[in-house]
């Protein structure tokens, strides 16, 4: 039992291994530390020789609970002479939450077939908030701002109305 499960395994991973050279699938950021609230650019690119359909990618408005999307491109295709095709799409993200985020591997599944399936490498990200000076001294809100009266605009909103 023990040797068919360990046969199976092989055959799989070599499977694996041969569908994998023929592609690339890539998770980038920008930056992996930021302050909350503050936003980054995740790139996802897919590079491959193959005729096949691949499930792209898709995400409403967060990739995880503590992961929000702010905007993204719509994904661009390039098809080079050599007969490659390079998909990428760009997410800008944010988050509001402290402290370290995992970014979950993202999958593309090939020919509607979850074994042919490629996935990216998890990625981290550190969130920090902004530092408070907690000893430091409270200070008063300051007056508002007086705007100066202008002459000009009124003197000329009038002179429009009596034309």
């Amino acid at each position: 039992m023990m040797k068919q499960f360990l046969s199976i395994s092989l055959l799989l991973l070599i499977g694996f291994a041969g569908f994998s050279q023929n592609a690339m699938v890539k998770a980038e950021l920008d930056s992996q530390q930021i302050l909350i609230g503050d936003q980054i650019n995740l790139d996802l690119s897919l590079e491959f020789n193959l005729e096949t359909p691949v499930a792209w990618p898709s995400f409403t408005d967060t990739i995880t609970g503590q992961i929000e999307i702010v905007q993204s491109s719509i994904p661009d295709t390039v098809k080079k002479e050599t007969g490659e095709t390079i998909i990428h799409q760009r997410f800008v993200i944010t988050s509001f939450d402290t402290g370290f985020i995992v970014l979950p591997p993202i999958d593309f599944i090939f020919n509607n077939d979850s074994s042919n399936m490629l996935s990216t490498e998890p990625l981290l990200i550190f969130v920090s908030d902004i530092p408070v000076e907690m000893e430091a001294d409270i200070k008063e809100i300051k007056e508002p701002y007086d705007v100066p009266f202008n002459w000009k605009k009124w003197l000329m909103y009038g002179l429009i109305i009596l034309l």
